[in-house]
């Protein structure tokens, strides 16, 4: 007997873009069952506070379609701390913003990568496949920049108990 349950089906990960970057566009989008994460880029990019949405602040070249991940089950989304998730059966969605003002990089990113570790363990999705940082500051400010540390993963979740 096997200490691993078997997964109804196997992860599957749909990416799409679509070019209609609109409040209403993410709206119709978040509205779906099967949105796993949606990425908006720039300042351009609408706001929005489902955790399944990411706003990228990278400035785009040209127009910025969104970006939507999509799995073949119904999500479930929540937060732990300052961590947004979402997942369904066997795949895992999650994001933080950590400012770095004041602490520097190295230990933003050390915050953000251990805040998203926990939530990892305890969803049960003890592999992260693809994690990132981010830093950006604001040409505009002087004395203090605000940087943000923001790391994802979508990873199969493993079933051992």
């Amino acid at each position: 007997m096997s200490a691993v349950r078997s997964l109804a089906h196997a992860p599957r990960l749909r990416v799409d873009y679509v070019d209609d970057a609109s409040d209403a566009s993410l709206a119709a989008l978040l509205a779906q069952p099967d949105t796993l994460a949606v990425f908006g880029f720039g300042d351009a990019a609408p706001r929005h506070h489902d955790p399944r949405y990411l706003r990228v602040p990278l400035q785009p070249h040209g127009a910025a379609p969104l970006e939507v991940w999509r799995t073949l089950g119904a999500v479930h989304v929540g937060t732990q701390g300052a961590v947004r998730w979402a997942e369904d059966d066997t795949l895992h969605f999650g994001w933080i913003e950590v400012e770095e003002d004041g602490i520097g990089l190295e230990a933003a990113s050390a915050e953000a990568y251990a805040a998203m570790s926990a939530v990892v363990r305890a969803r049960g999705s003890p592999t992260c496949c693809a994690a990132g940082t981010t830093s950006t500051r604001s040409p505009m400010a002087k004395a203090t920049t605000s940087a943000i540390a923001a790391s994802a993963w979508a990873a199969p979740r493993a079933w051992a108990r």
